[in-house]
């Protein structure tokens, strides 16, 4: 499940939640669990919920409203005793039409900037550090190459690849890395101890340099810090250079 049927799936469950089955409902859970944007979407559709709630029970009902159109219905009602029934449905039918076309001309549910501010805040930057917690509460340890530069991080989530989930961290170099346009780069981190990477090591001997596609160039990566992962990283550009740590100069 992806985000935009997520974001529908939690709507629809708002509104009642008989309308997702089991699979959707698993799902659902799935990807919340991995994808941090989404949390912080349900959680602040949640906030507004209640508040619109707490608004509309806070209205008063005009006095003598219902006794009104309760009143307005009887004079109308047929006299058939046949359709009696009908005329109390009815009744109850525009009563709370009625109602709730009042509690939304009279009280709007107020909405501030912070339900969009504050998840733009969340996958701002972040450490290195922080972010291998992020990935290591969800059982997905791992270790952010030290070469690539952190003040490019942009964003990170989980990949479902092949039916596995897949760290994934994403870069962005602005215009003016020496190439006179922005880039960017995805970095997919596998660890050896999860994974047979037996093949991929050997595709990596034999082939050492980068794939390229019309659009992208992609590398297969070690680095001798980190000894227990390989690194996936597709990126735009000519080259990988703009988002690796300088070398130091040799004396």
């Amino acid at each position: 499940m992806d985000c935009i049927h997520a974001r529908m799936a939690l709507a629809l469950q708002s509104r009642d939640a008989s309308e997702l089955d089991a699979e959707a409902r698993a799902a659902l859970e799935q990807h919340l669990e991995v994808c941090a944007d989404c949390q912080a979407w349900a959680h602040h559709e949640n906030r507004i919920d209640d508040a619109l709630g707490a608004a509309i029970r806070a209205v008063a009902v005009p006095a003598g409203l219902p006794s009104k159109i309760l009143h307005t219905l009887e004079a109308r009602r047929p006299r058939r005793r046949g359709l009696a029934w009908a005329g109390a449905a009815a009744a109850c039918l525009v009563l709370g039409l009625s109602l709730a076309g009042y509690f939304w001309l009279t009280d709007k549910p107020e909405l501030t900037i912070d339900p969009f501010v504050t998840p733009v805040i969340a996958k701002e930057k972040r450490s290195p550090q922080e972010v291998e917690e992020w990935f290591a509460d969800l059982g997905l340890p791992i270790e952010i190459p030290r070469a690539l530069v952190p003040e490019h991080y942009h964003d990170h989530g989980v990949a479902r690849i092949a039916g596995q989930r897949i760290p994934r961290i994403d870069y962005v170099v602005l215009a003016g890395n020496g190439e006179g346009r922005s880039a960017v780069a995805e970095v997919y981190i596998l660890a050896k101890n999860r994974f047979n990477l037996t093949e991929m090591l050997r595709a990596l001997e034999q082939a050492p340099g980068p794939i390229v596609t019309s659009n992208h160039r992609i590398e297969v990566r070690q680095f001798d810090e980190h000894p227990g992962y390989i690194y996936i990283i597709i990126y735009t550009g000519g080259s990988l250079q703009p988002f690796l740590v300088a070398s130091p100069p040799s004396a």
